[in-house]
């Protein structure tokens, strides 16, 4: 499962350049996927990531239970999504924060994806404001997989960088990660 290490938080942040595509396929639906989060179905959206298929079935359960709770812990801070639009294909720049089902940040060559696509959603959130989320879709054996999903800042907002590394951090409390 690919998460923020031990290291520093801030480490694990970078400023994300991502170029956004539109809901226009008729094969990836991310409205589907942005529906699942607005209702906190967290483990429907989980069942939606891509997974390496050499975990074993306890793997994949803890891979599972992991994402809904980053998706539990972010939400419980965040707070519900009230709006949601898609944003334009184009280049955002933005702090964020995100898991992935993979043992680490696969990239979609890294999976054998055959067409990769990023979606950019401008959400309203009841205790952030105005922010994105984006996740990234990869097209393996026949079907549309997310591959990693992240909550964004845009950089132009002021104390960005900073909530990024508070909500990291609750994310992925340091202790999580020690090794006895």
């Amino acid at each position: 499962m690919w998460r923020m290490g031990k290291a520093s938080a801030a480490a694990a942040i970078g400023a994300a350049l991502l170029g956004a595509c539109s809901a226009a396929s008729t094969d990836v639906h991310p409205q589907n996927f942005m529906d699942l989060l607005r209702a906190h179905r967290f483990s429907d959206a989980a069942e939606q990531f891509y997974y390496e298929p050499s975990h074993t079935p306890a793997q994949l359960a803890k891979d599972k239970a992991d994402i809904v709770g980053f998706m539990e812990t972010l939400f419980r801070e965040i707070g519900d999504i009230q709006r949601d639009a898609p944003l334009p294909a184009g280049a955002y720049t933005s702090w964020t924060v995100g898991i992935s089902g993979a043992d680490h940040p696969f990239s979609a060559s890294n999976v054998g994806a055959d067409e990769a696509r990023v979606v950019v959603y401008e959400v309203q959130l009841s205790r952030e404001g105005r922010d994105w989320l984006q996740w990234q879709y990869v097209h393996v054996a026949g079907q549309w997989k997310v591959l990693k999903f992240e909550f964004a800042i845009p950089k132009s907002k002021p104390g960005g960088e900073q909530r990024i590394v508070a909500l990291a951090v609750k994310l992925f409390p340091p202790e999580a990660h020690l090794v006895p």
